[in-house]
């Protein structure tokens, strides 16, 4: 096992594209799409990431697994997308009781506003690693 590199939030983007999230949280991995797809490319093996979905929360972490693939992704009403994803190892759905966008932003300062944000902060990043523990089933 190597190193951990890094931190990141990735917005699941499910306004703008259909079932994205739904994806993601079936097949344990982490997507962008179209335009954004490029941004998964940054992730590295044993990176951690926290998946963030509009108006709730943080509802996944996970670790990356591997490098990034390609394919193509067909969201609910057949449009196709460009999709980037790395597969994530030690997948925790907690979407039925999130780390709420409020405890995100007190927690770490930011409103996830762009695809992928990583954390610049270990320490803050641990914490929310950390508040995972009383929310898995």
């Amino acid at each position: 096992m190597g190193l951990i590199m890094g931190y990141f939030v990735l917005n699941t983007d499910k306004r703008y594209v259909p079932g994205a999230e739904e994806a993601m949280i079936k097949n344990k991995k982490a997507s962008a799409y179209g335009s954004r797809a490029h941004q998964i490319d940054r992730l590295r093996e044993n990176d951690r990431i926290f998946l963030y979905s509009n108006e709730r929360g943080i509802i996944v972490r996970g670790t990356a697994k591997g490098k990034f693939k390609e394919k193509e992704f067909t969201d609910k009403f057949h449009d196709v997308y460009d999709e980037h994803y790395m597969e994530l190892k030690n997948f925790e759905n907690i979407s039925y009781n999130p780390i709420t966008h409020e405890e995100l932003k007190n927690i770490t300062g930011i409103t996830p506003s762009q695809t992928l944000i990583q954390l610049p902060d270990e320490k803050v990043a641990e914490e929310i690693w950390g508040a995972f523990s009383g929310r898995t089933k």
